[in-house]
């Protein structure tokens, strides 16, 4: 019985993450809930998170703590924090940014969404490269890098500088062709979910995804190799 239970929570933490997670987040936001809501929404899954990685662990040994929690839960207050702070008062200046308003915003949300994570994995993906070769990013990005062990919560546990240039880096495009501060808030919940995801010390199962996502077996082996010294910033 606790065998199959197992089984089905290894089947089901992705779907339930990227379907449902993101799913929930579009239907608070379509229904015009105060976005306090997706806040919740991120809490819910983080607690989703701690659970199942004790019940179907990777590793059984990457949920001891390593004197690493406190640091960790101010690290992703404060950087959530900022990536919500910043969204609510986009509506004071992201204006100003509009260079070609072409955004699709008569698009169903989902698919502004998808659109949404396309473009600024692009930007994201490019700063995380410049971090492993510029030592100046690379001295920013090395707080990431420097956990002892994988698990979902840490994800979250960037220098909020580093969270800045990435956050910019993966925005300023979308706000150049004006996208609405509502495909931004639901952006913030996607990239969080799939932080939980990638960092994951649950063993779950990804199928053929495992080609198309940055999940935790990938992440795991980046996470782990000896980045100080394969390193290749100047």
């Amino acid at each position: 019985m606790i065998r199959s239970i197992t089984w089905l929570v290894r089947l089901l933490y992705l779907p339930l993450f990227l379907l449902v997670g993101n799913g929930v987040a579009i239907y608070l936001v379509t229904e015009g809930f105060n976005h306090g809501w997706l806040v919740f929404l991120i809490l819910v899954f983080i607690g989703i998170s701690f659970a199942t990685e004790k019940l179907t662990p990777y590793d059984r040994e990457f949920n001891e703590p390593q004197q690493d929690q406190r640091r960790d839960l101010l690290h992703a207050f404060m950087n959530e924090s900022l990536n919500v702070i910043g969204v609510a008062v986009l509506p004071l200046f992201g204006g100003l940014l509009v260079l070609a308003p072409i955004w699709p915003s008569g698009w169903p949300l989902a698919f502004q969404l998808l659109l949404a994570i396309l473009i600024s994995d692009v930007g994201i993906t490019l700063a995380h490269f410049a971090s492993h070769r510029l030592s100046s990013l690379w001295r920013l990005h090395a707080v990431h890098h420097s956990v002892k062990r994988l698990y979902g919560f840490n994800g979250l546990m960037k220098h909020p500088l580093h969270q800045l240039i990435e956050t910019v880096a993966g925005t300023t495009p979308l706000l150049f062709v004006g996208v609405p501060q509502n495909v931004l808030m639901l952006l913030v919940v996607a990239v969080v979910l799939q932080l939980l995801l990638q960092h994951s010390n649950v063993a779950y199962f990804t199928g053929p995804l495992r080609r198309v996502l940055a999940i935790n077996a990938v992440h795991r082996f980046h996470q782990g190799s000896p980045q100080k010294t394969e390193n290749k910033a100047r």
